[in-house]
């Protein structure tokens, strides 16, 4: 069934977003010359699932150890290299791999989460993706295929009156616009009226 197929398509999806959101905070923040960088890369893999406060999750565990160091600079700059990656995720990778494969608009994973967070509460964090994939695909399943009737293409329409079927429907339209023709041929033309 749909739902199967894009809940398929959105776990996939995700674990390669994970992939490489996590090696990508952790190559910035190894160049910036954290320790530890392997942990914070996996965090940050580990809870990018989550809408919306999975990066501070993530970011929180460097900013922490930068703070406890007492290098708040570091911590300013791990600060940094999250919005660098976040907009690299939002901006490139996101479209491009979860776009594509689950189809669902950044605007629904919003609605998702207002309102399923009305209704499961600290559950929304979790299931807002999965429930709007959810929710689209019985949208398609019941009303786009089910509710709608079948548009029928010109190819298939030929393929009908090639096989002999509603060749009379065709054959009456023909003479009819034929007729038509004739009419408008043998009526006169008026010129323009000269006012006097």
């Amino acid at each position: 069934m749909r739902i199967g197929a894009q809940l398929g398509k959105w776990l996939l999806a995700t674990v390669m977003m994970s992939v490489i959101k996590g090696t990508l905070m952790e190559v910035g923040l190894k160049l910036l010359g954290f320790d530890n960088t392997l942990l914070f890369g996996l965090v940050n893999g580990l809870t990018n699932p989550i809408p919306f406060i999975g990066p501070w999750i993530s970011i929180s565990l460097p900013v922490l150890f930068a703070l406890a160091d007492g290098h708040w600079q570091m911590a300013l700059l791990a600060i940094v290299v999250l919005l660098i990656v976040e907009q690299l995720d939002n901006n490139v990778f996101g479209p491009f791999i979860v776009g594509r494969t689950v189809e669902l608009h950044p605007a629904s994973m919003l609605l998702g989460v207002l309102v399923f967070g009305a209704v499961l509460a600290f559950a929304r964090i979790f299931l807002t993706v999965p429930l709007a994939i959810i929710v689209k695909a019985l949208y398609e399943e019941v009303y786009l295929t089910l509710l709608r009737p079948p548009e029928v293409s010109d190819e298939t329409m030929a393929q009908v009156v090639g096989a002999g079927q509603g060749a009379e429907v065709v054959e009456k339209s023909e003479q009819r616009d034929e007729k038509d023709q004739q009419d408008a041929a043998k009526e006169p033309k008026e010129g323009p009226i000269a006012k006097g």
